[in-house]
């Protein structure tokens, strides 16, 4: 079984994939970090642009089940 990607997919790994191998790497492949050196396991995001309101959310959500459950959309 294959799966064939096309579109902004393609576009978008073939892109990665070159800039992925321009350069050679910094490390060895067989490099390995003291675990008490690692102090988080992800990349900083940057802060929002506006403000989360959190109950907004909440409510959104709550409508949205709300309409699945009786087959209407939610009034937004």
């Amino acid at each position: 079984m294959s799966t064939s990607v096309s579109g902004p997919e393609h576009e978008f790994v073939s892109k990665f994939l070159t800039l992925a191998t321009l350069s050679d790497p910094k490390l060895p492949k067989n490099y390995i970090r003291p675990l008490k050196d690692v102090a988080n396991l992800g990349v900083p995001l940057p802060t929002l642009k506006y403000k989360y309101k959190q109950n907004h959310a909440k409510k959104l959500k709550l409508q949205q089940d709300e309409g699945g459950k009786n087959g209407r959309r939610p009034c937004t």
